[in-house]
């Protein structure tokens, strides 16, 4: 599909959902990275673990500061651009990458790499609040 909207002349960019999960919170079913190691790939509240924060409005949040976060969202990213050859990406909600526990790091290591990398860093990227 994405060759025949090139032949179109139009470009092609995704939507992206890195920032939550459809997992929910404690109560949420067990999907995906919930049931995998759910303290490394949520961000938890520390004084008791069971409890999600909730940057998002969608009940959890990625932890993004996790290396193996970023590796499988810089993974999911450039296979859609050297296999699906899309053109950019949407960021949902691109703020929660860059959040601390009350403020935002607007040098966040998320945009670093993003930037750094040489294939995500040479599409279009465009990003939510």
């Amino acid at each position: 599909m994405v060759k025949k909207l090139h032949k179109a002349g139009i470009d092609v960019s995704l939507d992206v959902t890195y920032n939550y999960t459809g997992e929910g919170n404690q109560f949420g079913p067990t999907l995906l990275l919930k049931g995998i190691d759910n303290g490394s790939y949520y961000r938890l509240i520390e004084h008791d673990k069971r409890y999600y924060f909730d940057y998002t409005g969608c009940d959890n949040t990625l932890n993004c500061r996790l290396p193996n976060v970023l590796r499988l969202i810089m993974n999911s990213l450039r296979y859609s651009i050297l296999d699906m050859h899309v053109d950019g990406f949407r960021f949902d909600l691109a703020v929660t990458f860059a959040r601390k526990l009350h403020a935002v790091d607007r040098l966040k290591t998320f945009f670093d790499i993003i930037h750094q990398d040489s294939v995500i860093g040479r599409v279009k990227l465009f990003v939510e609040p």
